[in-house]
């Protein structure tokens, strides 16, 4: 953020959408198609299910 250079900060296959910065500037929440409660699964959800998370910044 002090920089302003854009950064990827997701690297995998699921649709992310709708990222929104909390007021502190550490966490991100976001609308995901992946899996709730597994990061790492290899499947998506059933099309248009999206869950929302949230991604700290600081411990990734």
């Amino acid at each position: 953020m002090k920089t302003k250079e854009l950064q990827r900060l997701m690297h995998d296959k699921y649709d992310d959408h709708y990222p929104t910065w909390s007021k502190d500037g550490r966490y991100i929440a976001f609308s995901s198609d992946r899996p709730a409660g597994s990061v790492d699964s290899t499947q998506s959800n059933p099309y248009g299910n999206y869950n929302i998370y949230l991604y700290d910044r600081q411990t990734g």
